[in-house]
């Protein structure tokens, strides 16, 4: 399943976490779409589950490993992390007591631990290469160096201009090679492309360079691209509303609207706008000319319907 179809997992417990309904947290796999998810990931670290044991036994594992072993669980915490620091500052009360979890604070050095060198060719050359450590997370002196560096907002546009402009590669044309330890980089400094948005997002949520990379179509060549893109769009929207998204697909991919639809109570007025929007689209248009054909039949469970391909009906049902 490609990363687009398998979407549907951490969207489902976004809705289900908007309805109210209860989470299992002794599933692992529904325990990571709700780190992706929850609106409290201190409340979802804290929990008594068979989860948060195998999440501390894992870490055990991997502190002892000599192995540089990938573990997306503790990348969501540690961008989590991240997030809280950005948007609500180092003293913050909610920061506070999440970096002083034990867990929390292993996943940090652990996640440092394993970046690659920032002095890297394929990195933008930035004072965030040189100032992005694990001391930012404990140490106010080196957060507050961090934070107030003047060239703070071109730096983390650049980074992630560097990043979004990877997408648009035809790696066809490229060497393999080369593109492959290009894709590296930035996989293994995810952390880095995530504080650059957050950074971005509150400073000025309608910066061109966050608009660029939800209009973007990620490869994806990283499972949490997708999650850092709804992440940015519900920022945007909680700043400026829906109108900066309009006119249906032409500027974010239907993923993002029908996760907007399903996880925040839109407006009745912007329900109505959206609706005459996809109604009127070239999208909704083909999907009935394909009913009507008898090419394609819906919720026909022979001929399953793709999650990012015809998402107009689904969307339709929740306006």
């Amino acid at each position: 399943m490609c990363e687009y179809c398998a979407e549907i997992h951490p969207i489902n417990m976004a809705a289900d976490l908007t309805e109210g309904k209860s989470i299992d947290f002794n599933d692992k796999t529904t325990f990571g779409f709700y780190l992706e998810e929850c609106q409290d990931i201190q409340h979802a670290i804290t929990q008594e589950s068979e989860s948060l044991q195998y999440l501390s036994n894992t870490m055990d594992d991997l502190e002892q490993s000599e192995n540089d072993i990938d573990n997306f669980w503790f990348e969501i915490i540690f961008c989590r992390t991240i997030q809280i620091l950005v948007t609500k500052d180092f003293d913050s009360a909610d920061y506070q007591i999440l970096i002083s979890n034990p867990l929390v604070d292993r996943i940090v050095r652990y996640e440092f631990k394993h970046l690659l060198p920032f002095e890297n060719k394929y990195l933008p050359s930035t004072t965030l290469t040189f100032l992005f450590n694990d001391r930012v997370f404990t140490e106010k002196e080196s957060w507050n160096n961090l934070i107030s560096q003047p060239s703070l907002i071109s730096d983390c546009e650049n980074f992630l201009i560097a990043y979004i402009d990877l997408w648009s590669i035809d790696w066809h044309a490229e060497d393999r090679q080369e593109f492959k330890v290009k894709i590296a980089v930035f996989q293994k400094n995810f952390s880095l492309v995530f504080f650059s948005a957050i950074v971005l997002a509150k400073h000025n949520c309608q910066n061109e360079v966050l608009f660029k990379l939800i209009k973007s179509e990620p490869v994806p060549f990283h499972p949490l691209e997708l999650w850092l893109q709804r992440k940015i769009f519900l920022m945007i929207y909680d700043a400026v509303g829906l109108a900066p998204f309009l006119p249906y697909r032409d500027i974010v991919r239907s993923g993002l609207m029908y996760y907007l639809v399903v996880s925040k109570k839109i407006t009745v007025a912007e329900k109505e706008m959206l609706k005459k929007e996809i109604i009127g689209s070239q999208f909704y248009e083909y999907y009935c000319e394909m009913l009507e054909s008898g090419e394609y039949k819906a919720n026909d469970p022979t001929n399953p319907r793709p999650f990012h391909i015809f998402l107009e009906p689904y969307l339709l049902e929740h306006l």
